[in-house]
């Protein structure tokens, strides 16, 4: 393999693909987060993805490894941004703080309103995509 793997996510689960001639490498099906669409958000390091359930996950990028799973305050479709030693996850009128490294919430808030939500800080924005249902 020559360039990065893909990955993508889909139905629940995610898969690596090879970019040369789009042969699986791996796949993780998120046990227990949840079913349909997933958002997902990839930096050097690691892979960071939450399905309709109230779970993060983590992986090592390339191999798919999971590193750690961490509840959320909420379920349903997620917005997820990486930011430094933070990965901040919004879902359904909760917005919470987790280390990137370890998983530990270091803080959970309430939002108004149960939509999606986008996140942002300056030069790092990730918009909320159609409104979700919660699971």
């Amino acid at each position: 393999m020559t360039s990065d793997l893909i990955v993508t996510a889909a139905g629940g689960k995610l898969i690596g693909l090879d970019p040369e001639n789009g042969a699986v490498v791996w796949e993780n099906g998120l046990d227990g987060g949840g079913h349909g669409e997933v958002a997902l958000a990839i930096t050097e390091q690691r892979i960071f993805a939450s399905a309709s359930r109230g779970a993060l996950f983590c992986l090592a990028y390339p191999s798919g490894t999971q590193l750690w799973t961490a509840k959320t305050s909420s379920s349903g479709r997620a917005t997820i941004l990486v930011e430094g030693p933070n990965v901040l996850v919004a879902k359904h009128g909760h917005i919470d703080c987790y280390d990137v490294s370890s998983g530990d919430r270091r803080w959970s808030s309430p939002l108004p309103g149960h939509g999606t939500v986008a996140i942002g800080v300056p030069g790092n924005v990730v918009q909320a995509d159609e409104y979700g249902e919660e699971a």
